[in-house]
């Protein structure tokens, strides 16, 4: 399978990382996947293309704010996979009511805001996939375990930098 992901790149922050894990791991079991835009050296470890032809299927990866690539580009993507072939990967598990919690803490700002992220998702793709463990009523949301955890990267505490409050 080839897929391309089409995420906002942050070297340091986000999905990068869990991304480039599943590159890895994906080419591993003969699978090509690559991230939408040109090499970034800052994200070693990333495949990257421009070529949408070359996939069979595109995932738009979305975190805290709605990321668009070029719109000409955004367009020329759109006609190169059907709808069927389109996800989103609701990584702050956006595509859900809004929630308030002790009159602060919330996913959405209101309910406007929360309708403009459903209807770019909903126009963008014909699967909603969420890294839940729990699956959603919500027959268009299908459940990953996207997150790992990787033991090469742990630092014993040993080699880690003093604490600075």
């Amino acid at each position: 399978m080839n897929i391309l992901f089409v995420m906002e790149p942050r070297s340091n922050a986000g999905c990068s990382h869990a991304l480039a894990n599943y590159m890895q791991v994906g080419a591993e079991l003969g699978h090509t996947m690559a991230l939408y835009g040109m090499p970034d050296p800052a994200m070693s470890g990333m495949r990257f293309s421009t070529d949408s032809q070359a996939f069979a299927r595109v995932i738009y990866v979305f975190e805290s704010k709605l990321y668009r690539v070029n719109r000409l580009q955004e367009v020329a993507m759109l006609g190169s996979f059907p709808r069927q072939h389109r996800y989103v990967l609701d990584a702050d598990a956006r595509y859900k009511p809004l929630v308030v919690v002790d009159g602060y803490d919330r996913n959405y700002l209101n309910e406007d805001e929360r309708d403009e992220w459903l209807r770019h998702y909903d126009a963008l793709a014909g699967q909603i996939i969420q890294p839940s463990l729990e699956q959603s009523p919500d027959p268009r949301v299908r459940t990953l375990p996207f997150f790992g955890f990787n033991p090469d990267l742990v630092t014993p505490t040993s080699g880690a930098p003093q604490k600075k409050y």
